[in-house]
């Protein structure tokens, strides 16, 4: 500080209303993130998997599932890499300190909460270890995504610092 410490009744960087406006900004991020990821698996996996059994009207049944091991694989492959964006998106959206590990945890267990409610509907549908498999892959696959979020920042502050010193 230039000018020495702040004189007695003038507000510092860090007043009430700035502590407060962090900490609204952490709630926000949480809230964002307990929403884009059911939001972004909704839009990306459910009409790519729609659109990727349509070519297989034969092998799905009358309740919209399918026991063809094939089918039933590469329906786990699509549900893992929408699960894997829906990670790191939530990673991008929960910043980068602690807060980020809270968002994702909270947004994980949504979305396993959601997936358990969903599968129930499906349980008939599908052979019964393809429900198991994706709660795992929710288990997995969201902080998986995170994680390589969290590597890259570190890379690309790691390689900005490097640029700055030579």
């Amino acid at each position: 500080m230039a000018g020495g410490p702040p004189k007695k009744g003038t507000p510092d960087m860090l007043s009430n209303g700035v502590k407060r406006g962090l900490g609204t900004m952490k709630w926000l991020r949480l809230l964002a993130s307990l929403c884009a990821a059911p939001i972004l698996y909704g839009v990306l996996c459910l009409p790519l998997l729609g659109w990727w059994l349509s070519f297989f009207p034969s092998k799905v049944n009358d309740l919209g599932g399918t026991f063809y091991l094939p089918l039933v694989v590469s329906i786990e492959v699509f549900q893992a890499a929408v699960l894997l964006l829906c990670g790191m998106t939530v990673a991008l959206i929960g910043g980068s300190d602690r807060w980020q590990k809270v968002c994702l945890a909270a947004a994980t267990v949504d979305m396993l909460i959601i997936g358990v409610m969903v599968q129930r509907q499906f349980w008939e549908a599908l052979p019964v270890w393809h429900h198991w498999i994706f709660f795992l892959l929710i288990l997995i696959m969201m902080p998986l995504g995170s994680a390589i979020i969290r590597r890259l920042r570190g890379k690309l502050v790691s390689d900005d610092a490097a640029v700055r010193l030579s």
